[in-house]
């Protein structure tokens, strides 16, 4: 059997990247190019505050943290070509201790 799942992580400002288990560029992958999740940086510059493990083996998600949005999605439209855009993207709160990993500066 093998091992199929992913990694939610949240950078220090609430932004939520996941990580499929076979992704090398994920902040906690010992194997891939970083050393520790310390190294890793958001696309907003920010470093990782917390990660969490999701096992979906047998297509449960067991581990998953539900987590709580801090502020929403700002979406905007354009006025020529009425295409949606996001000025700013959603962010999560920082789950409490005891729920997944958090990361200490």
């Amino acid at each position: 059997m093998s091992y199929e799942g992913y990694t939610q992580v949240l950078c220090k400002n609430g932004h939520l990247s996941c990580y499929d288990c076979r992704d090398d560029e994920s902040p906690v992958c010992a194997f891939g190019r970083f050393e520790s999740p310390q190294q890793w940086q958001c696309r907003c510059g920010a470093s990782i505050a917390w990660w969490n493990d999701v096992d979906d083996t047998n297509c449960d998600s067991y581990g998953k943290v539900d987590l709580e949005i801090a502020t929403d999605a700002v979406v905007c439209e354009c006025p020529h070509c009425k295409n949606k855009h996001y000025s700013s993207e959603e962010t999560y709160k920082i789950p409490p201790e005891g729920a997944g990993h958090h990361v200490k500066d």
